[in-house]
């Protein structure tokens, strides 16, 4: 089943439209993502390798864990889940640390 996203505006308010993920990128509508960045005490980043299957960078090396964020979830929520299903990990809301919103256009 395809993901569904909220749209946003420039602003980063929901506009109340809900669409597919590939709608979205297709249409370049503003939609939201997690980032989770996963170090060790030395610095170091877990890195992943993306699939040579996605629609987007596919086979490059990525960050620790990404990805849109279900319609209807909020941030930390998505990033909850994103990191149960691409490393299985689970994690507590206490220990995630919010850093920055990033606009990014393709």
């Amino acid at each position: 089943m395809e993901e569904l996203v909220d749209i946003f505006d420039i602003d980063e308010k929901l506009t109340g439209v809900v669409t597919t993920k590939l709608a979205a990128h297709q249409n370049g509508l503003w939609h939201a993502s997690a980032h989770i960045w996963i170090y060790n005490a030395n610095g170091e980043v877990l890195l992943q390798k993306r699939s040579t299957t996605k629609d987007t960078f596919p086979g490059m090396w990525d960050i620790s864990v990404a990805g849109h964020i279900d319609a209807g979830e909020t941030p930390l929520e998505g990033a909850l889940r994103e990191m149960r299903e691409e490393i299985g990990v689970v994690k507590d809301e206490k220990d995630f640390e919010y850093y920055t919103t990033i606009h990014m256009e393709y």
